[in-house]
């Protein structure tokens, strides 16, 4: 359901942007997709691990939503925007059980991300290269998990091992800083951007998690521009 309300706040955000972007020749608007990299790593006397060993690693994270330019001067201007995001860990793992179980689990955190900040663009070059800062809002909404077994096992016990740790908070900040290029089409300007955001405090409770999130996060996106 929360999944569902995400989608539904992104096109209404969407709709409204073109509504309103049609009638002021300031205003800017479009969309951005891409990859991003946010490690996780296990914690070796970590709390709450329900299995005899594991093994953490981190999968590319999927990030797409709507931005808004609105331009101060020519070369200058004030952007926000808001996303969807998926982060994703991979564990594998041993049970404690009689008889050890193996495989593999995978956590999925679902985000609302809320990026506000300026652009400084250089018109002379081609390509139209940018520089961009700001401050980035985030907010897991969701969380889930999937577990699979290598060979035989109980899978209802399995699935009902809880890796998901406690929250030190799902709401974070940070500055990000990016670089990109808009470069001009007849009808959309094409983009690539290169993101860093270091988010300002940890996403899990230390007492209460096997694991732990970086909070150093970066992003390749692509986009389009409606001119």
């Amino acid at each position: 359901m929360k999944r569902r309300s995400v989608f539904f706040i992104l096109l209404l955000t969407l709709f409204l942007t073109f509504s309103f972007g049609k009638r002021n020749e300031k205003f800017k608007y479009g969309v951005k997709f891409g990859l991003l990299w946010n490690d996780f790593s296990a914690l070796s006397d970590g709390a709450n691990n329900p299995f005899f060993s594991d093994k953490i690693s981190s999968k590319t994270g999927l990030i797409g939503g709507v931005f808004y330019d609105y331009l101060l001067k020519r070369n200058l201007a004030v952007t926000f925007g808001l996303n969807y995001k998926l982060l994703v860990l991979k564990g594998t793992y041993v049970t404690d059980t009689e008889t050890p179980i193996l495989g593999d689990f995978k956590n999925y955190f679902h985000c609302i991300d809320i990026p506000m900040g300026v652009k400084l663009y250089n018109m002379n070059m081609n390509g139209r290269p940018y520089i961009g800062g700001g401050l980035e809002y985030e907010r897991i909404v969701g969380d889930d998990k999937t577990f699979s077994i290598s060979g035989e096992g109980d899978e209802d016990y399995v699935e009902s091992l809880d890796t998901i740790p406690g929250y030190n908070s799902k709401s974070n900040l940070g500055p990000y800083v990016s670089f990109g290029f808009e470069i001009p089409g007849i009808n959309y300007s094409y983009i690539l951007e290169f993101k860093y955001v270091r988010w300002m405090q940890d996403t899990f409770e230390g007492d209460l998690t096997f694991y732990e999130r970086s909070k150093n996060e970066f992003r390749i996106l692509f986009g389009l521009k409606i001119k």
